[in-house]
């Protein structure tokens, strides 16, 4: 898709900036903030419960 390309091709945290403020509204940048935070949540959670799955099943092996 062109918009994936678009977005590959960023080089720069200002241009993503610039990018992200003509595609979307402010409330449209607010929203996405929001899910990436929750994203970011999501997958530090995710690395926690691999974390006590794998010390669990070394726990069983013993």
């Amino acid at each position: 898709m062109d918009l994936f390309k678009v977005i590959a091709n960023i080089e720069s945290e200002r241009q993503a900036e610039a990018f992200i403020s003509d595609l979307c509204t402010p409330k449209e940048i607010a929203t996405l903030t929001e899910r990436w935070e929750v994203a970011k949540l999501l997958a530090r959670n995710n690395i926690h419960t691999e974390r006590l799955r794998k010390n669990l099943v070394l726990r069983q092996r013993q």
